[in-house]
């Protein structure tokens, strides 16, 4: 992974200095690309869009 770890210039402070690849919340296994699970309390960013489609006749 070449750019692991990269700092990009446009990121806040807090984005700077955190690693997702060790954070459980993240990911089950970063190596194998096994991400976790999603909150319940989290709602599907396909749901948000439709709530701002407009309603058509």
């Amino acid at each position: 992974m070449a750019n692991a770890g990269r700092i990009h210039d446009g990121s806040g402070t807090d984005c700077r200095h955190f690693d997702c690849r060790t954070d459980p919340r993240v990911w089950l296994d970063f190596e194998q690309k096994l991400p976790a699970p999603m909150p319940e309390r989290v709602i599907p960013l396909e749901r948000l869009r439709r709530r701002r489609d407009p309603v058509e006749p």
